[in-house]
């Protein structure tokens, strides 16, 4: 397969890309017998490309399977819905094999901004490249934004799109000092492993404690979801407990090897 070649297409269509670098290595790579027949291309949009860790709270750990069609719709989605374009930076401060940072990595490319990746997270030096590239968008847990928040200084930043998951119910707090401090509205965050991370999101033109709750609306209107009863399977009216439904593209194909999981 000619990646090369195909790489030198992909920058003849969109503009920004100003560089293509061929490595010449045949000693690092397996030789492929010359005779062998092309492979026919019989990739389909619904098939398989990724595969996610599910954490395991609701059961044992899963491996959630997502189709190349899903995941690309997604990227085009986020990158739309968080204002993501050529002239942004996206500061990707989580490894790509979890759920959010495979998609604020690959919703950056989808919207022809480059990602200033990090080998591991560390608050000082995040801020340090926040400052140095310039980032717009930033995503990731509310302990994540607390350190960077300690080291970022007073001086005005380029960031415009702040999202964050709670997980140390620091949200509220570091929304705050966001908006106080540099004027970034910063917002709540939800998604899963089945259904993408960054599916739903609040409005940054919400008040300071709106956009700390995790959740708010779906990414695309794609995305459906509603609360079921747990015994009815009917929804449920506002404010009564149920079981979070979601139907679209986003959801997961199925767990893979497991179909009985698949099937409940």
């Amino acid at each position: 397969f000619d990646y090369a070649g195909t790489a030198r297409a992909i920058q003849q269509e969109l503009s920004h890309v100003e560089r293509v670098v061929e490595v010449l290595a045949p000693e690092g790579f397996i030789p492929v017998d010359e005779a062998l027949p092309d492979v026919a291309e019989t990739g389909q949009p619904e098939d398989g490309l990724c595969i996610f860790s599910t954490s395991g709270t609701t059961g044992n750990p899963k491996l959630a399977v997502h189709s190349q069609q899903g995941i690309a719709q997604h990227a085009r989605n986020v990158a739309a819905r968080m204002g993501i374009h050529s002239q942004s930076v996206m500061l990707c401060g989580l490894s790509l094999y979890g759920v959010m940072g495979f998609v604020q990595a690959v919703s950056a490319l989808a919207g022809e901004a480059p990602c200033v990746l990090m080998q591991v997270f560390d608050g000082e030096r995040a801020a340090q490249a926040v400052r140095t590239h310039r980032v717009t968008h930033l995503f990731g847990s509310d302990s994540m934004f607390a350190p960077i928040w300690e080291a970022l200084g007073s001086e005005p930043t380029q960031l415009t799109s702040c999202g964050l998951a709670e997980f140390a119910g620091l949200s509220a707090a570091v929304i705050a000092r966001g908006e106080r401090e540099w004027g970034v509205r910063g917002f709540g965050i939800y998604g899963a492993s089945e259904c993408f991370a960054l599916a739903f999101a609040q409005f940054p033109n919400e008040d300071v404690a709106q956009r700390a709750l995790s959740g708010g609306a779906p990414i695309s209107p794609a995305i459906e979801y509603r609360v079921a009863g747990l015994e009815t399977g009917d929804a449920v009216a506002d404010g009564e407990r149920g079981e979070l439904q979601l139907r679209g593209y986003n959801v997961l194909k199925g767990y893979l090897h497991n179909p009985q999981a698949t099937a409940n």
